[in-house]
């Protein structure tokens, strides 16, 4: 599968379209719970509004801007990653999205784009103080995670030094990295709990 085939699988289908409105969104540090408010409000589904803007600000948390055209080619179609790589403002005229992750009781974990069609699957299992990892098809991802109020959740991607190297070595190719940095965890941004829809 090409790097670009993986990335409109991943991000999901994203509209293109062009208009004045603001397409930015603020992402929210959050307290620390106990661990076992943690570990039984992961269960569910939870949602986000997730921009070109968002996904750019992602990659930049956790040090891998330059590799911002490989993780928004799904909001221009007709763009190839070099073309993207070209422009000014790589998110110009992009539409933001809403996006959810569900969590289910027996240890799975799914993503869903905004018409619920479901793009991501894999195991999931919380291995400590606020701490979860998934077992996806680009392999063992941990991650950091708050839940504030038991409705707003933020994911901090732990990304070992060398999945982070080969992601940097190669700026046009969609990388484990990037799956952990903007598919899942959208770094720097806060996920809203919302109804499960009988996903979880």
């Amino acid at each position: 599968m090409s790097g670009r085939a993986v990335v409109m699988l991943v991000i999901g289908g994203l509209v293109v379209g062009c208009d004045d409105s603001d397409t930015t969104e603020a992402g929210s540090s959050t307290p620390k719970e106990t661990s076992t408010q943690r570990s039984a409000s992961i269960i569910g589904r939870w949602e986000v509004r997730r921009t070109c803007d968002g996904m750019v600000k992602a990659v930049r948390e956790a040090g891998l801007g330059k590799l911002a055209p490989s993780v928004v080619g799904d909001y221009f179609p007709d763009q190839t990653l070099k073309e993207l790589a070209r422009k000014a403002d790589v998110c110009k005229c992009a539409e933001p999205q809403q996006h959810s992750h569900f969590f289910t009781e027996d240890g799975q974990f799914g993503s869903l784009d905004q018409q619920k069609a479901q793009f991501d699957d894999a195991p999931y299992r919380v291995v400590g103080d606020g701490t979860l990892r998934l077992s996806t098809e680009f392999g063992e991802e941990k991650y950091r995670y708050q839940i504030a109020g038991g409705d707003q959740l933020t994911l901090e991607p732990v990304i070992p030094p060398r999945t982070k190297r080969e992601a940097l070595e190669n700026p046009l190719e969609f990388r484990h990295a990037l799956h952990m940095a903007a598919a899942v965890a959208y770094t720097g941004h806060s996920w809203k709990r919302v109804g499960c829809d009988g996903w979880c």
